[in-house]
């Protein structure tokens, strides 16, 4: 049977890239270097708390959105 999941992405704020096992939430906002406060996550439009993003698995199709708080007048 073929590896279905070498070619597997996910999409990471509208940017397809590669999909890993294993790979979660937090690592994933830790790879683009954005900071772990003031980023609000969603996975396929379902919020996640900062507390769930370190058992939140990113699973082949995912799409992955972030919105960071912005202070300012």
């Amino acid at each position: 049977m073929p590896d279905t999941t070498s070619n597997a992405t996910i999409r990471f704020n509208g940017v397809s890239q590669p999909w890993l096992p294993g790979l979660t939430i937090e690592m994933l906002i830790a790879q683009h270097g954005l900071p772990e406060k003031g980023v609000a996550t969603a996975v396929n439009g379902t919020f996640v708390a900062r507390n769930e993003r370190s058992q939140v698995v990113v699973q082949p199709g995912d799409d992955i959105a972030t919105l960071q708080a912005i202070v300012g007048g």
